[in-house]
């Protein structure tokens, strides 16, 4: 989810945004799995609203039926927490199943080189 935000926030910003997942879907912990009569989330269950730029965001995904108050400070995702971690995703520029092994800065410029050996460059 953090990583998923801080792409969010930094889009409009006018930053050029990749999001590497090691994972078959964007996301991390906000797993889900479905199987025949039903599912689960097998990472994280629920989220704690702790600041109100994530209440507002909260309350976007309760109007669009993905998240529900489940205590006072705590909210579920009634289909599932992969909804809420796709609902993040629409529009980024994201690549799954690519594990980043290496972070380095060369003069201006970041480097990350994958566990396949790829190097990628940011500005």
């Amino acid at each position: 989810m953090a990583g998923l935000t801080a792409a969010r926030l930094l889009q409009p910003a006018g930053w050029n945004v990749t999001v590497l997942d090691k994972g078959r879907v964007p996301g991390g912990r906000m797993a889900t799995r479905s199987f025949e009569g039903g599912r689960f989330d097998y990472g994280a269950q629920f989220f704690t609203l702790r600041d109100d730029a994530l209440a507002a965001m909260a309350e976007q995904w309760r109007a669009e039926g993905l998240a529900e108050p489940w205590t006072q400070y705590r909210y579920r995702a009634p289909k599932g927490m992969r909804s809420i971690a796709e609902r993040l995703a629409e529009g980024l520029d994201i690549r799954t199943g690519v594990t980043a092994a290496s972070v380095s800065r060369d003069g201006t410029q970041w480097k990350v080189w994958t566990a396949a050996g790829e190097e990628l460059a940011a500005p």
